[in-house]
């Protein structure tokens, strides 16, 4: 998978190319045949356990691009799983202390070979969550699929599960059906008796009788030899063991002839012949046994039902026939008590550069006894030993000591009384350093409460490294220490103390840490709890009645450090005036006395239930009504004439006063008002309001708000204009909808009759589509003529229309919508159909072909309509002549498919409004076949080398075309298929299927297609690419006492391209072939490098082709010594050179000769005794075996004797 190129060179990409290279090659190999266009492509064919790396090349129409930057080696190999359970496990054999099982391998190996097993175990319980499984196996796993469990519990039942282990992991589990009992089986007693024992046994008087006899069974069956009758046998000597037995007799004679016996068997009880034993308890802190057992057969027991961590003294008795025995007793009490299970998850709580703190939980379990003790171990990296660090009681150790930078891994175990539980590991290690962390603070809560003369401290968990700076301001002052304020700070805590808590300690605490890491803030809020400050006064008198009095405060400067909750009101005595909490600092006192006199206090009461000191008094207050006029308090804008535009709201609003509270009326004209969809008056006892929506011209006006009370009236008067809108457009028949379009329509209408009191400005029109909801406006700018063109329709959409007009104040209502119209361009019948022709004759039809007409009528074409006729000019007629005659006036135009013969044909479209003008096929047509060369479409992939591999299929599709039906022929390299080629013809193609090719299929295959107008042929060369043969002509070409050069020629049948050779070497007379070269030979030609002096060695070369096949080795090169040889120089020179060689002047000639000898020798040219040298026109290309010499543009001087002289040692 790969992204396109950020530029494609101004022209589409039209495929990628994608290479391999084998890690252990040297070439790119492309992988795609076909054309890619894809970003991604799937490659195939790659050798497991190669690496690959991969490119891509971009192509346009321009050429190829540079390949893409190689990817990294990827592995070819599947991908790899954790392994299937294993299949059939199954119990093998059982002891009492003993469970023999065996399993297969799984059937899924995940990918990745299996590199052990493991077994476990686990006693069953009724909840699955409390059973604890064993691994009974090596931690590694065991190779074997087989194993036995030991030491188990008599009598005890068993779950045995099996896992296999991959690299990925331990795979899932397969479990031992049922619950295997730790018990000894009980087998009959078998014989195996040899088949030549079943026959007579013949001896030699004075010879050895021997014989052998393998027996089994469970208990240890007794074997007893006898002979004849049962008689015993004297002379024998008998050897029995657990698994076979031995009569051996020496020096035989004739009365040793005759039949000998063997009986085996064994007994149930083991032959012992005591019946049982009887098992007690008892606790060290009592006297008197328990019996756990009477019955038990085994000399092992287990008791069951101990108490944890008590301490028992057990007994055991034997019981036979006569009765029961002694009992034996345990010296020492046995306290019921494990090993511990292992500490839980290890945390890493600190580090510095020199040291590690760690912290652990403790073992799920105590095995019985308290954990006394943990023990710490360390690791360094690069040590396999594991060294104890500390031991400690707590669940936290401090390991010091460490070396800065060093990796260490640490583990700790769990210690009681009974022994140390396995060891819990770091899952990582830790590496030794300073930690820099920047300040940290960790609170759940900033507000802190405290009452009144309490002590209050502050705990503010942090976490720096290292250790931060500390600075506390208050309500933004440095924070001073007092005696009754101070503050302290350890390594995780900071704390804030405060004695004897006062109002003054109330405020906002900002505490900053900052260290090289970094800085952090805190803000924290203390309050503290007192009782209220005294209710703001005076208290005011707001109103007093006959029979109430309203009284109004402030809340008090200091709330005590919490919210007010209420108010308390005493009177007279300073009773309590109100039973409801008040909240508000407003409180209407009822139930007075009329003329009588009170006075009031308020007391305010906070959260923390503290009540202040009580308010000052109001003094005397008499319970009596009051008489005041009412009173109008008015915006003084409401004096003047307020102008309101058509559809805009207002209102009008006073405050009232007046004893008592005044009835409140709204009048206008003579006509009291009341509220309406439109009107709305909200009046209350002190406020009158009245609020109109939407103002119409009938809204304006003046308005009276008439107050009324004992005391008298108040009036008074508002005036209000209203500027109405534009009048509404004539009525819908004059809006009209002309020149209909299938994208426009034009719209006409004529001027409101009113005006609404301001120029008309302009008009607004709307469209709604029958398909909609909403109302769209059509024109963007002001429209001030009487039309308007409404465009960007929707065909075939359904739209009625509106017009709105508009003034200085704003937009009248619209006029009523018109009725729908259909926007749909005008249709009328199509015109002619474009070029008819016949595209093709036979004896029996005519086809022809036409294009769509140029103007459609403005609807879909719904079909077309074909006619001919007959033509007065015979049939016989050449084409030419019919094409050239004009129709007779007799023609009779027939709508159907024609028969044999000629005709003249025309083709008409249809619309939904009819037939359309028809359109004539120029000439008259004859019906008879048409001649056709036949044709071959070879695929552009057939035009190359189809290469294939040895085994496949070939299939070779060809389609085919021609008049009649060209007949098909096959051949290979000129010659006829062989047998198993299957060749499939049709009128339309060729489909030639070779299957399970060979290196013999490979060769050029001709398909020819011949009918009576010509004969074509097509060549596809087909490559199989399979085994390449053998390199042939091993040849030595140079020998030193250190390397051999061998020369060969390439296989004579590579099976596809030759990708490289391997050379092999062996040491004479006896050593093995091994690998004489580490990278691709691609060349025919290697000096093999690393040999030793005087010894003898032998060659051969394999070839390897781009299939990944390997060939035969080549013939052997033989022995060949390795040391240096001495030879003469020579050379190979052209015969022609030993005459006298004419040249023209101005002509070029050369001078050449091959080159050999051991050491290779140096070439030197003279010419008439002198050295030759590089010139202008002379050049000298001498290389190891050639020597050469060029002259350019010959002249006379030239001319002479030209002397080739080559030295080595040899002369």
């Amino acid at each position: 998978m790969w992204q396109a190129p950020k530029s494609d060179g101004g022209t589409p990409i039209t495929t990628y190319h994608i290479e391999k290279k084998d890690r252990t090659g040297l070439r790119w190999v492309k992988c795609n045949k076909r054309k890619v266009k894809d970003l991604q492509f799937k490659v195939t064919g790659l050798d497991v356990g190669h690496e690959y790396e991969f490119r891509i090349t971009a192509e346009n129409a321009a050429g190829m691009s540079l390949p893409s930057v190689a990817s990294p080696f990827y592995k070819a190999t599947d991908a790899l799983y954790k392994p299937g359970a294993p299949c059939n496990a199954r119990i093998l054999d059982t002891t009492r202390s003993s469970i023999t099982v065996a399993w297969n391998k799984p059937v899924y190996d995940g990918g990745s070979d299996i590199t052990g097993y493991i077994v476990e175990t686990c006693i069953p319980c009724e909840k699955k969550d409390e059973e604890e499984w064993t691994i009974v196996t090596p931690k590694v796993g065991l190779l074997a699929t087989s194993f036995t469990i030991i030491n188990l519990k008599e009598n005890q039942e068993y779950k045995i599960n099996i896992s296999a282990i991959n690299s990925e992991g331990i795979g899932e589990a397969a479990s031992v059906p049922g619950n295997p009992k730790a018990e000894d089986r009980l087998l009959p007693p078998e014989i195996d008796l040899d088949a030549e024992l079943r026959k007579v046994v013949t001896l030699r008087a004075c010879c050895s009788l021997r014989l052998f006899v393998p027996i089994r069974g469970r208990p240890a069956p007794l074997a007893k030899w006898t002979k004849g009758d049962g008689e015993p046998i004297e002379r024998a000597t008998i050897d029995s063991t657990t698994s076979y037995t031995l009569l051996v007799i020496e020096n035989v004679n004739r009365f040793d002839s005759g039949k000998y016996n063997l009986t085996v068997e064994n007994m149930n009880d083991g032959g012992v012949k005591i019946k049982n034993y009887i098992v007690e308890k008892r606790e060290s802190t009592r006297k008197a046994y328990a019996t756990v057992s009477a019955n038990c057969h085994q000399t092992t027991f287990t008791v069951y039902q101990l108490l944890e961590g008590c301490n028992y003294y057990f007994r055991v008795l034997a019981e036979n026939q006569y009765g029961i025995g002694l009992p034996i007793e345990t010296g020492e009490s046995v306290k019921v008590s494990d090993k511990p299970q292992p500490p839980g998850k290890i945390t890493l709580k600190d580090i510095s550069k020199n040291s590690v703190t760690l912290s652990w939980e403790k073992p799920e379990h105590d095995g019985g006894s308290r954990i006394g003790c943990y023990v710490v171990e360390i690791q360094p990296k690069g040590s396999d030993k594991w060294t104890q660090a500390m031991i400690v009681k707590e669940t936290e150790a401090t390991i010091s000591g460490l070396t800065a930078g060093e990796e260490y891994m640490f583990r700790v175990a769990a210690r009681n009384e009974k022994g140390t539980s396995e060891p819990r590991q770091m899952g990582v290690p830790v590496i030794v350093k300073d930690l820099v962390i920047a300040p940290v603070i960790k609170m759940l809560f900033n507000t802190f409460s405290v009452l009144a003369g309490e002590d209050l401290t502050v705990k503010v968990p942090y976490f720096a490294r290292p250790k931060a700076a500390v600075s506390w301001v208050k309500d933004g002052q440095p924070l001073k220490r007092t005696t009754r304020v101070n503050f302290d700070a350890t390594d995780t805590i900071l704390n804030l103390n405060i004695k004897e808590a006062a109002k003054d300690d109330v405020g906002h605490y900002l505490v900053t840490l900052s260290n090289t890491a970094g800085e952090t803030t805190k803000d924290i809020g203390i309050i503290v709890l007192d009782k209220p400050g005294q209710p703001g006064g005076p208290v005011k008198v707001e109103e007093v009645t006959s029979d109430s009095v309203t009284i109004s405060w402030n809340p008090p400067e200091y709330d005590g450090g919490c919210t007010i909750k209420n108010y308390i009101l005493p009177e007279g005595r300073w009773q309590k005036a109100n039973f409801t909490n008040i909240i508000e600092t407003e409180y209407v006192a009822t139930g007075l006395v009329k003329d009588n006199q009170y006075e009031f206090r308020v007391i305010a009461r906070n959260a923390a239930g503290v009540f202040s000191i009580p308010s000052y008094s109001t003094g005397p207050i008499t319970a009596r009504d009051e008489i005041e006029p009412p009173r109008i308090s008015i915006d003084p804008e409401y004096t003047q004439i307020i102008v309101v535009n058509a559809g805009e709201n207002f209102k009008i609003d006073a405050d009232v006063h007046g004893k008592p509270l005044p009835s409140i009326q709204w009048m206008k004209g003579e006509q009291e008002l009341g509220n309406t969809i439109h009107r709305e008056i909200r009046n209350t006892p002190t406020k009158a309001h009245i609020s109109i929506k939407e103002a119409k011209l009938s809204d304006g006006g003046q308005y009276t708000l008439l107050l009324k009370n004992p005391g008298g009236e108040k009036a008074i008067q508002v005036n209000v204009v209203v500027l109405d809108k534009p009048g509404e457009p004539q009525g819908p028949l004059n809006l009209e909808v002309s020149n209909i379009k299938k994208d426009s329509m034009v719209l006409t209408w004529e001027a409101p009759s009113e005006d609404g009191g301001s120029p008309i400005t302009g008009y607004i029109i709307e469209k709604h589509d029958k398909e909609g909801v909403r109302w769209t406006r059509c024109n963007r700018q002001t429209v001030t003529n009487l039309t308007f063109k409404v465009t960007g329709l929707l065909e075939q959409h359904i739209y009625e229309f509106r017009v709105a007009a508009e003034n200085a104040v704003g937009v009248g209502e619209p006029s009523s919508p018109t009725v729908f119209y259909k926007a749909l361009d005008p249709i009328f019948r199509p015109g002619p159909p474009h070029n008819p022709k016949v595209t093709d004759t036979t004896k029996t039809s005519i086809f022809l072909s036409w294009g769509k007409p140029v103007c459609d009528g403005g609807c879909e074409i719904q079909g077309y309509i074909i006619e001919y006729c007959t033509t007065t000019v015979p049939p016989e007629a050449p084409t030419e002549v019919l094409a050239a005659e004009a129709a007779a006036p007799s023609e009779q135009w027939i709508m159907c498919t024609p028969p044999t013969g000629a005709y003249k044909f025309r083709v008409c479209a249809i619309n939904k409004v009819g037939v359309g003008e028809h359109a004539d096929v120029s000439g008259a047509v004859v019906a008879q076949d048409r001649a056709e060369e036949p044709d071959l479409d070879i695929d552009p992939e057939l035009r190359k080398i189809v290469t294939i591999k040895a085994g496949a299929s070939l299939r070779l599709f060809i389609p085919i075309k021609g008049r009649p039906t060209p007949t098909i022929k096959w051949a290979k390299d000129e010659a006829t298929l062989k047998e198993t080629a299957q060749v499939e013809v049709t009128s339309s193609y060729t489909f030639l299927v070779i299957d399970k090719m060979s290196r013999n299929d490979s060769g050029k295959y001709t398909v020819t297609a011949e009918n009576s107008s010509g004969t074509k042929s097509a060549l596809v060369v087909v490559r199989v690419l399979d085994t390449p043969s053998a390199p042939l002509n091993l040849k030595v070409k140079e020998i030193t006492n250190q390397s051999v050069t061998l020369v060969w020629e390439p296989p004579l049948l590579d099976g596809g391209n030759i990708t490289g050779y391997t050379v092999e070497k062996r040491d004479l007379p006896d050593g093995r072939w091994g690998r004489a070269n580490f990278t691709n030979v691609i060349e025919t030609q290697f000096a093999v490098t690393g040999l030793t002096e005087n010894a003898q060695y032998d060659f051969r070369v394999i070839a390897k082709n781009a299939v990944g096949t390997i060939s035969k080795p080549s013939y052997n090169s033989g022995p060949i010594t390795a040391s240096d040889k001495v030879e003469a120089p020579k050379f190979s020179i052209d015969p022609a050179f030993t005459k006298t060689i004419i040249i023209n002047a101005g002509e070029t000639f050369k001078l050449d000769a091959d080159v050999r000898g051991k050491p290779l020798p140096t070439i030197q040219w003279y010419k008439d005794e002198k050295p030759v040298e590089n010139t202008l026109r002379l050049e000298i290309k001498n290389t190891e075996n050639h020597a050469m010499i060029v002259i350019k543009d010959s002249v006379r001087v030239d001319g002479g004797i030209y002397t080739l002289q080559l030295t080595n040692e040899a002369g």
